[in-house]
């Protein structure tokens, strides 16, 4: 999970305000919700957009992935509980029944996200797309790999009691839908998350 401190040096830096105020405006607008949506809980939106994605990969989301989506909402937004009149609660039930519409343009926030926390240091971004960066045990490669990009990855992409050790079984259609998250976020240049990709057990 992100840190408060973490999540405000995302929020802080000047592009990437810049274009979340546009689309958050632009969804609050769609949405029609009752309430402004603070900056924070907009973040959160796009943040848990994987999820929904996902969850929807199988057709619908259970009552189990919709429960998990939540509580990963509500974690992140430090709530104690997202309730119905909350306007959280709103833009999220909004979000699931109009994911198409945002899924290209929350995906390039969480691309620019990619950017602020390791793209904009180019050494390092270019040390981590390397083979260099791997040794070929995914374990050991995981101790070693830049603590927030394991944060993401384990955010965006697990539920939140899953460890990124370990075997986690996961339909075709759902691993198919990480892999192309992966792509359009660019992720899938980095060989660790390669390596977490493999990591699990499709059925």
């Amino acid at each position: 999970m992100l840190t408060e401190s973490e999540i405000n040096v995302l929020l802080n830096e000047e592009h990437f305000a810049n274009t979340t105020q546009n689309l958050k405006a632009q969804f609050q607008k769609a949405a029609a919700l009752e309430e402004e949506l603070s900056y924070n809980d907009f973040f959160v939106l796009m943040m848990v957009m994987p999820s929904i994605s996902i969850a929807l990969a199988n057709g619908k989301i259970s009552i189990f992935e919709e429960i998990s989506i939540f509580r990963k909402a509500q974690q992140l937004s430090r709530r104690k509980k997202i309730e119905k009149e909350d306007v959280l609660y709103q833009a999220l039930t909004y979000l699931t029944s109009n994911f198409k519409e945002w899924e290209t343009p929350f995906y390039t926030q969480i691309k620019n996200i990619l950017y602020v926390s390791l793209q904009a240091n180019p050494k390092l971004w270019a040390y981590i797309q390397s083979e260099d960066s791997v040794t070929g045990d995914y374990h050991k490669d995981l101790l070693n790999a830049p603590y927030i990009l394991l944060k993401l990855i384990k955010f965006l992409f697990l539920e939140e009691e899953q460890e990124l050790v370990g075997k986690h079984l996961i339909s075709r259609s759902e691993h198919e839908t990480i892999q192309k998250i992966g792509q359009t976020i660019d992720l899938h240049k980095i060989p660790l998350f390669q390596f977490f990709m493999a990591s699990f057990d499709v059925r």
